[in-house]
């Protein structure tokens, strides 16, 4: 996708989430903007752009659109009403929980339906996800992932539940640290006895930092750009900046803040009264631009190999050779026999290829893409992210 055409999508979501005409973008929309959109997951946001023009835009273009339109008004509805049967079934039953992201900052948007939302996102308290099943299944729900971080719940035509019982993984000490649980720093809701909601400042810094998490572990896109300035309009004038910015430096965030706001200042523009230090984003925003909403597996195994390698070129043939071939303890771990026969290593090489390639072929290629096309500018520009502050590292990068 050239830049004229990612360009053109920034001006237009610009002119939505500011309100502005985009009478003038109308003749200028075509396939591969739409196309460009739906990868950043924002085609809602583009659409409400033309909803007052859709007899204007060609017929494909215009049915495309009012389709869009119809099912974003269809999926904010459902999934607002049963966000809040949902919540009243918790505080009913006495579960503590958090409502976050994308269900509450919808609502700082002009519309809340012009902000898609793919699920909606809970923290219960401790020993409460079990119970929560429960009732998530008496709502019609089905028990779709038991992961180690979360349950997931699905509802036909549009729902995607999720119940966690922290706000950050374990693997990412410091932040897990600080946010905990999420309840050390969220406040009972008015009118309620277990639902909780974080101060506006908090808020942000945890928007801040889930942006921050998908950018350095497996990439983020356009909408979490937009999100940060959406933000920033919302609460500008009512938030302690101060308080973010000091907090933010805390858990190391603060130079990722001040590059996300000065690539949200360049895209959508400035915010009197945002404190912020403006950064050169020319990386940052070619790097955003080239990722989807969540960025992806290649990406992720990418910033993987840069955290662990020392040079982006010749580290590439050990990376290689330890992928394909992993140490001992590894692959002991997995074939139980190597313990007690070890001379059987490169036999279960042969083994694990084919148990790999048979059933899950499509991870080899994810894994040798995503370190095969690594450039060396992006691997220069993360291996000074990391080593300058690495929160979201496993360790020095060696």
């Amino acid at each position: 996708m050239n830049a004229d055409k990612s360009g053109l999508l920034i001006k237009i979501l610009r002119a939505a989430i500011t309100e502005s005409n985009g009478e003038n973008f109308v003749d200028l929309l075509d396939e591969d903007v739409f196309a460009l959109a739906e990868k950043h997951h924002v085609t809602n946001t583009v659409c409400c752009v033309f909803e007052k023009y859709i007899d204007r835009l060609p017929e494909a273009l215009a049915n495309k659109a009012a389709d869009i339109l119809r099912f974003a008004v269809f999926k904010d509805t459902v999934q607002q009403m049963e966000s809040q049967c949902i919540s009243d079934e918790f505080e009913k039953n006495e579960i503590k929980h958090i409502v976050l992201k994308g269900t509450i900052l919808k609502n700082y948007y002009p519309v809340s339906y012009m902000r898609s939302m793919a699920d909606i996102d809970y923290v219960v308290g401790k020993g409460d996800r079990e119970k929560s099943k429960g009732i998530m299944e008496s709502l019609g729900y089905s028990f779709h992932i038991d992961s180690f971080l979360h349950d997931s719940y699905i509802k036909r035509p549009v729902m995607n539940v999720e119940i966690h019982e922290q706000l950050i993984d374990d693997c990412f000490e410091k932040l897990n640290a600080y946010f905990g649980s999420g309840f050390e720093r969220a406040l009972l809701a008015e009118g309620f006895k277990y639902r909780y909601q974080f101060k506006d400042e908090d808020h942000f810094i945890y928007i801040v930092t889930h942006t921050a998490k998908h950018y350095y572990t497996d990439g983020t896109g356009i909408r979490s750009i937009m999100d940060i300035w959406v933000c920033l309009n919302h609460f500008v004038g009512n938030m302690d900046f101060d308080y973010c910015i000091e907090e933010l430096k805390k858990i190391g965030l603060l130079d990722f803040y001040n590059q996300a706001v000065s690539l949200a200042f360049k895209w959508f523009g400035n915010i009197d009264g945002v404190p912020y230090e403006e950064k050169d984003v020319t990386f940052v925003e070619k790097y955003v631009i080239s990722n989807g909403v969540y960025g992806s597996g290649a990406n992720g195994e990418a910033l993987a190999f840069i955290r662990n390698y020392s040079d982006g070129n010749s580290s590439k043939i050990k990376y290689f050779s330890q992928t394909l071939f992993p140490g001992l303890s590894y692959m002991s771990s997995r074939y139980k026999v190597l313990k007690k026969v070890p001379v059987l290593l490169p036999v279960f090489w042969a083994v694990r290829f084919f148990q790999t390639w048979t059933k899950n072929k499509e991870n080899i290629g994810v894994r040798l893409d995503g370190v095969s096309d690594l450039d060396q500018e992006k691997f220069d520009h993360f291996k000074a992210e990391f080593e300058k502050n690495d929160v979201f590292g496993s360790g020095k990068i060696s």
